[in-house]
Parts: structure tokens; sequence; C-alpha cells
């Protein structure tokens, strides 16, 4: 009889069953590893395209933030300019009041043969009158009060015409500070 060996045989099919348990547990593995890369990659192009979107979303809230700066921008360039707006227009009513003021002031000292043809504010308190008179004595008269006046700092007679040599009647030009 021959000898038969089943330890031998039987040690072989365990070494087949272990090298069959390493390749499925390779194998196994590897599918686990390669499902992990490809969620990996899902993952990172999931949260690319969310990135995305949120750019977006914020290029957007910051052109809508831009045009509220322009706004306001626009609105503090109105503000500024009613503001000067308002100041000029505050001045020329304080010197509608001051030129009526004026007026009042030159037809109470003025006699009674002299008239104002014309009166014009110039720069600063500057004031030009022309006037009318029937004799030089009424202008004389008249110059006399507005250097004495107290409204006035100065008064200056620039001209005097005679217009007419039958009535004798004369243009004159004051200028007042």
């Amino acid at each position: 009889m021959r000898d038969i060996n089943f330890l031998k045989n039987n040690s072989i099919l365990k070494q087949n069953n272990s090298s069959e348990r390493t390749a499925k547990l390779l194998g196994t593995s590897l599918k686990v590893v390669v499902v992990l890369v490809v969620l990996g990659y899902a993952a990172v192009f999931a949260i690319n395209y969310v990135l995305g979107l949120r750019t977006d979303m914020v290029k957007t809230d910051m052109a809508q933030y831009s045009e509220v700066i322009e706004l306001n921008e626009k609105i503090k360039t109105y503000t500024r300019r009613m503001s000067d707006i308002s100041s000029i227009v505050e001045k020329s009513e304080k010197n509608i009041v001051m030129n009526s003021d004026r007026l009042k002031s030159i037809g109470e000292i003025m006699p009674d043969n002299v008239s104002l043809l014309n009166y014009t504010t110039g720069e600063g308190s500057k004031i030009s009158i022309e006037g009318r008179a029937s004799d030089k004595a009424g202008i004389a008269y008249f110059m006399y009060n507005l250097k004495n006046s107290k409204f006035f700092k100065d008064a200056e007679l620039k001209a005097i015409n005679n217009t007419n040599n039958k009535n004798a009647e004369y243009t004159f030009l004051v200028e007042l500070k």
C-alpha cells in the first residue's frame, strides 16, 4: 500500500482557503477605497457647487449694496446742495429786508424836490442811487442828509447832469457804502 498523506493535501487546501480569503479581503478593501474616493470626489464637487451658488448670491448682494451706497451719496450731494440753496435764499431774504430798510431810510431823509429814478446794489454793501432834482440845492441837501445819516458809512456824489435847460432839472448819481 501506498501511503497517502492527507495532511499534506489538507495543508494545501488550507493555504488555498487562506489565499482566497486574503484575495477576497483585498478585493473588498479595494472596493471600499474606490467607493470612498468616489464619495470624496462627489463631496468636493458638491461643496464646489454650493460655494459657487453662494459666491453668486454674494455678488448679487454686493451689486444691490453698491446701488444703495450710490443712492446714499446722491442723497448727501442733494442735501448739501439744498443747504447751499437754502443759505442763498436766506441771504437774499435778508437782503430784501435790508434793501427795503435802506429805501425807507433814504426816503425819510430825501427832500421834497428830489426823486429816485433807479436803485441798485453792488458788491458788498454798495448802493447806487440815480435820481432827479429840480435844483442843485436839493441835491446838496440830500447829500448832506445822507452823509449825516446813521444808516450809511459814506455817501459820494458821482455825477450831476442838467437834462433840460428850460426846466432846469438835474439828474445825479450817488454811491453809498
